[in-house]
Order: structure tokens, then sequence, then C-alpha cells
């Protein structure tokens, strides 16, 4: 599990407390955490996990519809 102080990031067009905040993991992956509750259990990801699911984005594989 990661503190709050190792990085945690939001989108800048984030406007509201109610977005998606990630971390990097010190294995390579990646940690997801709701910004609305920063104490709620996170989502962690590996290495060739989250490099899939980015890969997946940037193909325009997950478009939400």
């Amino acid at each position: 599990m990661l503190r709050a102080d190792q990085g945690w990031r939001r989108s800048s067009r984030c406007d509201t407390n109610a977005c998606v905040e990630v971390a990097a993991t010190a294995a390579g992956g990646a940690a997801l955490r709701d910004s609305a509750d920063p104490a709620s259990p996170e989502l962690d990801f590996g290495p060739h996990q989250w490099r899939s699911f980015l890969r997946g984005i940037s193909q325009g594989q997950l478009t939400g519809r």
C-alpha cells in the first residue's frame, strides 16, 4: 500500500474531489484510489497489467461506450 505522500496524482481536468488518483508502485505498476476517500482501499496493478491498460486506452479499445 502507498502512503498519500508517495506521488498520488489526478488529472488536471479534475475540477471536483470525485476523481481517480494514480501513483507509481515500486514494482513498476500503478495503484489507483478514490480522491474523495483517500483512506479507502487501493487497487494495485502489476507492471504488465498497467502497460496493457495504457495500451488499450491509447489504441481506443477502452472508450467507455
